[in-house]
């Protein structure tokens, strides 16, 4: 077994008030898995707030924020959770493991797509990698990519929430059209391969890590650290994006 992850504890005031009106939150916490090979990784299952099991695809097991936030001060939870609704407006991106030194993205599409969605991102419990929440829904067809650090879903998955924002504090935006974008450019090239197959166009490689660090550390770096890192156009007195 590997060393337990220590997660980011939650900064409540930065989680954005809409979520916090509605009755679906779940607290969970790290628990050792082994399959049947003996190869074991740690997962995040959800619970209720008095520990009983919880379901991201069953709304009689959410709970009102304010109760998961006590349950996790109280101890025994490494976090909470926010369940996606089918029904609701909701939409969240996990880019997993895309954050390297200096907490900057490491993975040029995936920075493309946090400027593009330009809605409220933070990190992952686990702090490498990062949440965007939109208002929108995913289009039908695949929902994660491997080994591209992308997953999207709308409906019958929770999405950690730490309120560790990254960049400028966002409120979560309506991108329907820009979701319908970035779904089509991980998944449509996929899904038409017959054997589903999935191209790693996406993965850029540690010579692409090394690019971006000379360019943040250039004499006009800290330009570019506003427009790719943090898409913050109006500072350098562009029309906002």
């Amino acid at each position: 077994m590997t060393e337990r992850p220590q997660a980011l504890p939650p900064q409540w005031h930065v989680i954005p008030a809409e979520l916090k009106e509605l009755r679906q939150w779940v607290n969970w916490r790290y628990e050792w898995v082994t399959n049947s090979q003996g190869v074991g990784h740690w997962t995040k299952p959800p619970y209720g707030p008095g520990g009983e099991a919880a379901s991201p695809s069953d709304t009689a097991t959410w709970s009102p924020y304010d109760e998961v936030r006590l349950a996790y001060l109280a101890g025994g939870f490494d976090g909470v959770g926010f369940a996606l609704s089918l029904s609701g407006p909701y939409c969240a991106f996990d880019f997993d493991h895309v954050l390297g030194r200096r907490l900057r993205i490491i993975v040029l599409g995936v920075a493309r797509y946090v400027q593009l969605l330009n809605s409220h991102t933070e990190r992952s419990p686990g702090g490498d990698g990062l949440h965007t929440i939109v208002k929108a829904k995913v289009p039908a067809g695949r929902r994660q990519k491997r080994p591209a650090h992308v997953e999207l879903y709308s409906s019958m998955r929770y999405v950690t929430i730490s309120g560790q924002v990254w960049g400028p504090a966002k409120p979560i935006a309506e991108r329907q059209s820009e979701v319908d974008v970035i779904h089509a450019e991980l998944f449509a090239a996929a899904e038409e391969d017959g054997a589903g197959r999935v191209s790693s166009s996406c993965v850029y490689s540690l010579d692409d890590a090394q690019l971006l660090d000379r360019m943040r550390n250039a004499r006009n770096g800290g330009k570019f650290i506003a427009l790719f890192d943090h898409g913050d156009w109006g500072s350098l007195g562009f029309a906002s994006q």
